[in-house]
């Protein structure tokens, strides 16, 4: 997906409203691999950069080059931005993980694609809306639920299996230094584990099995 910017002021007629308005700033527009202008986003930040973008660059480039992530993502997947459900999102949202993105970042990318997304429903280019079940808690748990300061962290079972097992058939009630050993290795994942641990007063062997 490529991202032009157009030289100088021109006349248009508003997508939705059909009015014809003059620009007053440079543009941002999409052409895909295929040389073709990609209607529906370019029609999106048109809008917004007259209308609530506008003398302000910075934001301007930072959601264009989000959006540009997103489309060079579904365009890699062989996907139309019509098409584009849940599971996509989700599944963009593990890429930029995989990526090591910052959790900032990654944040700040879903929600410019939403913000598009929300704009099509609304004014009915899309049936549908892919984000309308989605909320900005499921972007936290995605994140958290796999990362730790923005890096990967490995549960290195093993490690807490040598800690708190000293002999299963003689010592099965774990001391409270194992109980700190044994959060202090896991990572968010497994921490409902390790409550449901907690309350439920299983013995070490349980726990491992699960």
């Amino acid at each position: 997906m490529h991202l032009f910017f157009t030289e100088s002021s021109f006349e248009y007629i508003h997508p939705i409203f059909k009015n014809k308005i003059k620009t007053k700033s440079a543009i941002p527009f999409f052409v895909n691999n295929n040389g073709e202008l990609v209607d529906l986003v370019n029609n999106y930040l048109l809008v917004k950069c007259e209308q609530e973008w506008k003398d302000k660059s910075n934001t301007i480039k930072t959601n264009t080059q989000h959006i540009q992530s997103f489309l060079n993502y579904i365009e890699n997947n062989l996907l139309s931005i019509e098409s584009v459900s849940f599971d996509v999102i989700e599944s963009y949202l593990e890429n930029l993980k995989d990526n090591k993105f910052k959790e900032n970042t990654i944040k700040n990318k879903i929600l410019s694609v939403k913000s598009f997304y929300y704009w099509l429903a609304t004014y009915n280019f899309i049936k549908i809306d892919p984000f309308q079940n989605f909320s900005n808690n499921f972007i936290n748990k995605k994140i958290n639920s796999f990362s730790k300061n923005n890096q990967n962290k490995i549960f290195q079972i093993n490690n807490i299996k040598n800690k708190i097992i000293k002999d299963l058939k003689t010592e099965d009630i774990p001391t409270p230094e194992e109980i700190k050993t044994l959060y202090k290795n896991l990572n968010n994942e497994y921490k409902l584990l390790f409550l449901c641990y907690i309350s439920t007063g299983m013995r070490k062997n349980e726990v491992l099995q699960l």
